[in-house]
C-alpha cells in the first residue's frame, strides 16, 4: 500500500507540474542603461490629481551663461551673473556652459575640459549657435527687438531678468536629492505641481553643476591661473532638450519624476559644490521660454 500511495503522489506531482504554462517573459519597457552599480537616468514617473490646489510660487529665472577659458572678455560675463544673483537673492538659478568657443580640449590653461555635448547642443538648439561669447540666455526668451535668445551684452542682462521676474508661473517645482555614498550616485525626485491649467507643450530638464573650481582663465589677455569658476555644467540627467511632460496640464495635476545620476567621481567633482537645477520650459519651434526653475545642493 505504501508503494501504491507513493506512486500516486509522484504521479500527482508530475501532473501538477506539467500543467504549468511557461511562456516568454513580458518586457513592459526597455531597461535603462546601467553605467554604475545601479541604473541611471529616468527611473520612474507617476501622476495624480491633488484636491487642494497650491498657490503659485514666486517666479524664478534661469540664466544659461556661455563661456570659455580662452575668452578674454568672459570673466565680465561671469561677474555680471554673480551680480544678478547677489541683487536678486533666491530668485535666480544659473549654469555656465562651455562649448567649442575659446575652449581647446588640451591646453596648459585648461587641463580639465569644461565642455560637454549638452552645452554644445543647448547653444545650437536654443541660442542659435550664438555669434560670440560671453553671452547668456534669460529664460530662453526671445525678447522684443532681439534677433537671438543668446544676448551678447552683459550690461543689458539685468533689464531682461527684471522682465522675467515680473511674470507668473503655472507650475511649482519641488526638488529633492538623496546621495547614496557607498556607490557615489545621486537619487533625485522632481515633483511638478500645476497651479493652473495650460495647453503648452512643455519639457523638464535637469542639470548638475559645480561651483568653486580653481583653474586657469584668460582675463583681458592676462592668464589667471587660479580663477574661480562657478556654476559649471557638468552633466544632465535628462537629454539636452529635456523630457516631454505628457499628462494633461490641469490645475491640481502632480507629476513625479525619479532620476538617478551616473556614478560620480568625487575625486574630480567636489560633492559639496554640486548643485541640481530643474526647470520646465516650452518646447515649440522658436518658442522655448522657461516657465519655472528650482535648485538644490546634492548634499
Amino acid at each position: 500500500m505504501k508503494k501504491v500511495f507513493g506512486s500516486i503522489v509522484l504521479a500527482a506531482i508530475f501532473v501538477l507540474n506539467g500543467c504549468k504554462e511557461i511562456g516568454p517573459p513580458i518586457v513592459l519597457q526597455a531597461p535603462p542603461v546601467v553605467k554604475g552599480t545601479k541604473p541611471s537616468g529616468l527611473i520612474s514617473d507617476s501622476t495624480y490629481i491633488e484636491t487642494s490646489i497650491p498657490a503659485a510660487d514666486v517666479k524664478r529665472v534661469m540664466i544659461e551663461e556661455f563661456s570659455g577659458q580662452h575668452c578674454p572678455n568672459c570673466p565680465k560675463g561671469h561677474e555680471a551673473v554673480d551680480q544678478l544673483i547677489a541683487t536678486n537673492p533666491g530668485l535666480i538659478s544659473s549654469a555656465t556652459l562651455h562649448t567649442s568657443f575659446f575652449s581647446p580640449q588640451s591646453d596648459p590653461i585648461a587641463p580639465v575640459d569644461f565642455r560637454t555635448s549638452f552645452s554644445t547642443d543647448i547653444i545650437n538648439d536654443y541660442g542659435a549657435g550664438a555669434i560670440g561669447i560671453p553671452c547668456a540666455m534669460m529664460d530662453r526668451v526671445l525678447f522684443s527687438g532681439q534677433s537671438s535668445t543668446a544676448l551678447l551684452s552683459p550690461t543689458s542682462w539685468s533689464g531682461f531678468v527684471a522682465t522675467e521676474l515680473a511674470k507668473t508661473s503655472y507650475v511649482n517645482i519641488k526638488l529633492n536629492s538623496f546621495w547614496d555614498a557607498p556607490i557615489n550616485q545621486d537619487s533625485v525626485t522632481v515633483e511638478l505641481h500645476f497651479t493652473s491649467a495650460s495647453s503648452d507643450n512643455i519639457n523638464l530638464s535637469l542639470m548638475l553643476t559645480e561651483d568653486n573650481i580653481i583653474a586657469g582663465q584668460d582675463s583681458t589677455g592676462i592668464i589667471l591661473p587660479n580663477y574661480t569658476h562657478n556654476r559649471i555644467l557638468r552633466t544632465m540627467l535628462t537629454p539636452s532638450t529635456g523630457i516631454n511632460i505628457t499628462p494633461s496640464k490641469v490645475a491640481g495635476r502632480v507629476v513625479i519624476y525619479k532620476f538617478r545620476s551616473d556614478v560620480i567621481d568625487t575625486s574630480k567633482w567636489k560633492l559639496n559644490n554640486l548643485k541640481l537645477i530643474a526647470f520646465v520650459h516650452k518646447q515649440n519651434i522658436g518658442v522655448y521660454d522657461i516657465i519655472q526653475v528650482s535648485e538644490k545642493k546634492v548634499q
